[in-house]
């Protein structure tokens, strides 16, 4: 027979297992948070004064096109403090970006960059602009771009040819050509779902990441049948596997091969192709390294840019797909790489806080089962 004694060290180990899942929830909440607070580069532009600006959460970090650091510009100086959508800049030094503009619920703001959650209806009030045009110095920047209202993300281009500025409008699922003062010209029918990245090709048609139709869709630039499809470009050859492409970000390089980011079905962990330029040769998957997460693609020269936050590098292929040494100074890349250790580091503590309250858990449980065994038997 049991004493009461003897009963009371069950709520004793109980008591230490409750405490342990309390601080292995804390450890848990801290690291898990502390990792998310890592964000690395997230955005990939090659200005028209022909420099290369790499968006990181509070700043745009500028380069020339071998890599060397020249100006941090932080996004304060436009009165916003993330970059959300796309940003882009002109020759005479004016960069077009999102207003700081409300961004819904909460939750609605996970990866606002990109597609995720658009619902098509979160737009500012009619009169108002999303847009804003500074001076990249610093200054007094103007609202910009009337017939773009949006809260969702967005992509730009900027066709000196045309004299024209396209804009994807990926939650309205639909292309908007404009003016560089950004006066709305012509806008798309139907045709798009969740269009991402805009780029004039080498044929002169808009090339158009239809990310939940699955291809890539090349459209008339040209305002009169402005939007108009004229070619498709698929990643998979059957219809089944097609379902599972979800095309991000696409880029033409200079060999004329058409590099795509195809994400999953949570518009991550995308997988790297390239499409070659006739369309008849197969689709090649590029390598990436383990936990690679490319958003943005930039061509430069001879060379692809790919800016990952997930590993927070930009990566640099050569045109047959080989991986180059990262892009930027060693400045820049030890930075990116003291805080990528950080990540992990903290990815690992959440990893264990997780284990323990798992242990922690069990054991409680087969306290509770030992203690009323015990009681039982009294």
């Amino acid at each position: 027979m049991r004493t009461s004694r003897q009963l009371g060290k069950f709520d004793r180990y109980a008591l230490l297992a409750g405490l342990g899942l309390l601080l292995a929830f804390a450890l848990w909440w801290w690291s898990n948070g502390s990792a998310h607070a890592v964000r690395g580069p997230t955005h990939l532009q090659l200005g028209g004064d022909g420099r290369v600006y790499v968006g990181l959460e509070q700043e745009l970090v500028v380069f020339n096109q071998n890599g060397v650091q020249q100006e941090r510009i932080p996004l304060s100086r436009f009165g916003v403090d993330m970059l959300v959508g796309d940003f882009l800049i002109d020759k005479q030094r004016r960069i077009i970006l999102r207003r700081p503009v409300g961004d819904g619920p909460p939750g609605k703001g996970l990866r606002v960059y990109m597609r995720k959650n658009g619902k098509g209806i979160d737009e500012v009030p009619e009169g108002d602009t999303a847009l804003q045009r500074c001076p990249l110095q610093g200054g007094t920047c103007e609202p910009f771009a009337p017939a773009f209202r949006s809260t969702r993300t967005f992509k730009l281009w900027l066709d000196e040819k045309r004299n024209a500025l396209f804009l994807a409008d990926t939650a309205q699922h639909r292309l908007l050509r404009l003016s560089r003062d950004g006066e709305l010209q012509a806008r798309s029918e139907y045709g798009y779902r969740f269009p991402n990245t805009v780029q004039i090709g080498h044929d002169g048609l808009l090339y158009v990441a239809n990310t939940d139709f699955h291809r890539i869709s090349a459209v008339s630039p040209e305002q009169a049948d402005f939007g108009t499809v004229r070619d498709e470009r698929f990643l998979s050859d059957s219809e089944l596997d097609r379902r599972s492409d979800f095309p991000a970000a696409a880029a033409e390089a200079a060999d004329g091969t058409l590099w795509v980011i195809d994400d999953d079905h949570h518009m991550a962990n995308g997988k790297l192709l390239m499409l070659p330029a006739n369309g008849t040769a197969q689709t090649l998957e590029i390598e990436q390294p383990s936990g690679a997460d490319p958003t943005a693609l930039l061509a430069i020269g001879k060379r692809m840019l790919v800016v990952d936050p997930g590993r927070l590098e930009v990566r640099q292929y050569d045109l047959n797909g080989k991986i180059l040494a990262p892009f930027g100074d060693a400045a820049f890349r030890s930075g990116l790489e003291s805080q990528f250790l950080q990540k992990r580091v903290m990815r690992a503590l959440s990893y264990f806080a997780v284990a323990l309250l798992l242990a922690l858990g069990a054991a409680l449980i087969a306290l509770n089962i030992l203690q009323r065994r015990e009681q039982q038997a009294a």
